[in-house]
């Protein structure tokens, strides 16, 4: 395998966002099988979303990928997080094929941290949906080309914004950082690892396949 597409599958699992993940899980609880069940919940929701993606730069993920961490994952965590967690999460998957979806695309990504937090901490759990929140909402704004083009009706779309706007990838890699910093202050991480994995997270965000990404960080374009 060519290290173009091993770059472009690790690229579509996320790393930076899957960091921000484990530190708020760690903000949660303590106990390892539990952050250990959420990191498979994501990861089920990443592969589903990836094998429904229909992006020209972005190599094939098998339909059924996600059932094997899922399935794990409900022996790890609570049934009604899973369950919930799913719910919205599949909701958020759709929001290039039902504009209902695709308008409230931010509010289900804020509900799917908000689900995960609400059974340990309800204060973080609010703050967790309004940052996500906020996060993805600027996400829809370095994505408007590629949403246009799949007919999804984000809030930027709706709003008439009619390209991508290049603030906002910058913007987003920004908020994902902000928002893992703000984790570890709830953390029982050892604060001497936030550099490490800011730095994990600023070198592993340009490797998902976006036509968004600026041209001198994408590495891509040859891909298909």
């Amino acid at each position: 395998m060519k290290l173009k597409s091993i770059l472009n599958y690790f690229g579509q699992l996320r790393l930076y966002s899957f960091l921000d993940l484990l530190v708020f899980s760690t903000a949660l609880t303590r106990d390892i099988n539990t952050i250990s069940g959420i990191g498979l919940l994501w990861l089920s929701f990443l592969l589903y979303l990836e094998s429904r993606h229909n992006d020209n730069l972005r190599l094939r993920i098998n339909t059924y990928l996600w059932l094997a961490p899922f399935i794990v994952s409900l022996f790890l965590v609570p049934i009604w997080t899973a369950l919930g967690f799913v719910f919205v999460s599949y909701l958020y998957t759709k929001k290039k094929e039902n504009g209902i979806c695709g308008i409230s695309a931010p509010l289900w990504r804020g509900l799917q941290n908000g689900i995960i937090a609400a059974g340990f901490n309800f204060q973080l759990a609010i703050l967790a949906f309004v940052l996500t929140f906020i996060r993805n909402l600027i996400g829809d704004f370095r994505d408007v080309n590629n949403d246009k083009e799949r007919g999804g009706k984000t809030i930027p779309i709706v709003l008439g914004v009619k390209k991508n706007q290049a603030w906002s990838f910058y913007a987003h890699i920004f908020l994902v950082i902000a928002t893992t910093i703000v984790w570890f202050n709830f953390s029982f991480l050892q604060k001497s690892l936030i550099m490490p994995i800011i730095l994990l997270q600023l070198i592993s965000y340009p490797l998902t396949p976006r036509l968004s990404n600026p041209k001198y960080l994408n590495i891509y374009d040859n891909e298909k």
